[in-house]
């Protein structure tokens, strides 16, 4: 006997397909967002994602942690009956979603097109601070059963709302998931997203002149020579605030270092906003010029020798967090020479075990009647006794070869040294100075 495989295979699909069928009616619109939402449901959203610059719908709104901001998106109910507004799923422990119904005098002030061209309006913004209505606002949760109820023909407001501690650069997960159905008819109920796109900024950004580097942190200006200065400049600007202010801490500096900021005019702005933009989409609300002269001797006062580094700690007392602040560093040359190769001008102690001692001998090359001696080590926890000799070795021509000897008893400190770091030297020739050498390197298990 041969079997007909096609029909049986119709006839057991049958009962599936109906059940199908059946499932598909009763759910289809229990899964649609946004655009598949706005097209079944009456209750119309001119927009589903915040739009912050018409022109860049890409860009992200930069926000400072713990500001509370929000974004208002209008919404109308064009059906003769009443419809529900609820809270299903918030992306962000640090978002809020309210809403509102407007009077139609409310709505009117508003100001927006006809129904009918809102779809033709996804590239325009509408900005968060049109909506202060009469009537009070109400929380939506996550948690509630009956939504918020919106009459026939008539207008509102779900405005989502945001206070973040996150860090600078982090990104905010503001989606807000709301259901929408006829009142006290959840069979129709469907689904829409709504969308704010944030990324937290600090108050002040800066960057330095093109072709400086940083090298933990501090943005190398290079050799400094004796009677000699550097200059060189950033650019300080915000995202986030249009009238700054910029100013910077400058009490600790010494008499050799000169800070001073300039402020930027409207076209300046508009030039290192393009700039930045090739880093990242940003928008220059106001700027600054932090520019910056390091003298080797100023008024009779000289620099340490060795690499020295100044900080020009931004000053914002309205803002909680730790801001980071532009760095620079000179190496400040003299008449003393220290190491050789990859040792000059510093002790490196490379990776080494520390549970074994480790030691470094450095050459050190200064005038025959000069006098060396050890101050400190620097930049280093007090309990890691970390010991230092400093011995004269022998007369080369006009100069005086010496010895630094650095030996970290074991057990070492884990990972890499501060920094901070540094042996402290005092050279005795026609003036005292001290002579900075950073220490480096990184104990390892």
């Amino acid at each position: 006997m041969s079997w007909n495989y096609k029909a049986i295979l119709g006839i057991a699909l049958i009962p599936v397909v109906i059940g199908g069928v059946t499932y598909l009616a009763q759910f289809a619109t229990r899964g649609k967002t946004n655009a598949q939402a706005q097209a079944v449901s009456p209750l119309l959203f001119l927009r589903t994602q915040a739009i912050w610059d018409v022109n860049d719908q890409k860009f992200r709104r930069e926000e400072e942690p713990f500001h509370e901001g929000h974004y208002d998106f209008p919404f109308y109910n064009k059906s003769e009956s009443p419809f529900e507004i609820g809270l299903e799923a918030n992306g962000c422990d640090c978002a809020r979603v309210l809403i509102v119904e407007l009077a139609p005098e409310a709505w009117d002030k508003l100001k927006l097109p006809a129904l009918d061209a809102w779809d033709a309006l996804a590239g325009q913004n509408i900005p968060p601070e049109i909506a202060e209505a009469n009537a009070p606002w109400k929380q939506l949760t996550v948690k509630q059963e009956r939504g918020f109820v919106i009459p026939a023909n008539r207008g509102g407001i779900v405005r989502v709302t945001w206070n973040s501690s996150k860090a600078p650069g982090e990104d905010l997960n503001l989606h807000s998931t709301l259901w929408l159905q006829p009142e006290k008819n959840a069979a129709d109920r469907t689904r829409t997203k709504l969308t704010v796109p944030i990324v937290l900024s600090s108050p002040i950004n800066f960057q330095a002149k093109r072709g400086l580097h940083a090298d933990q942190g501090y943005y190398d200006l290079g050799p400094l020579k004796q009677g000699k200065s550097v200059r060189t400049e950033f650019a300080l600007w915000s995202g986030t605030r249009p009238a700054g202010p910029f100013q910077i801490k400058t009490d600790h500096l010494p008499k050799n270092v000169e800070a001073k900021i300039v402020p930027m005019n409207a076209q300046e702005c508009a030039v290192l906003e393009t700039e930045m933009k090739a880093i990242f989409n940003t928008r220059v609300l106001s700027a600054a010029r932090l520019e910056v002269v390091v003298h080797e001797e100023k008024d009779g006062a000289q620099l340490d020798l060795g690499p020295v580094g100044f900080e020009f700690p931004l000053e914002l007392p309205d803002y909680p967090r730790p801001m980071a602040n532009p760095k620079v560093l000179v190496h400040v040359q003299g008449e003393i020479e220290i190491g050789t190769g990859a040792d000059r001008g510093k002790v490196n102690l490379g990776s080494f075990p520390r549970t074994l001692d480790k030691e470094k001998t450095i050459s050190i090359l200064a005038p025959e009647n000069a006098e060396l001696t050890f101050v400190e080590v620097q930049g280093v926890e007090s309990d890691r006794k970390i010991e230092v000799t400093l011995k004269p070795i022998e007369v080369v021509g006009k100069e005086r070869r010496w010895e630094l000897r650095v030996l970290v008893p074991a057990p070492g400190p884990f990972g890499p040294f501060s920094s901070e770091a540094a042996i402290l030297l005092q050279i005795k020739s026609n003036q005292t100075r001290k002579v900075r050498v950073p220490l480096l390197g990184s104990g390892v298990t």
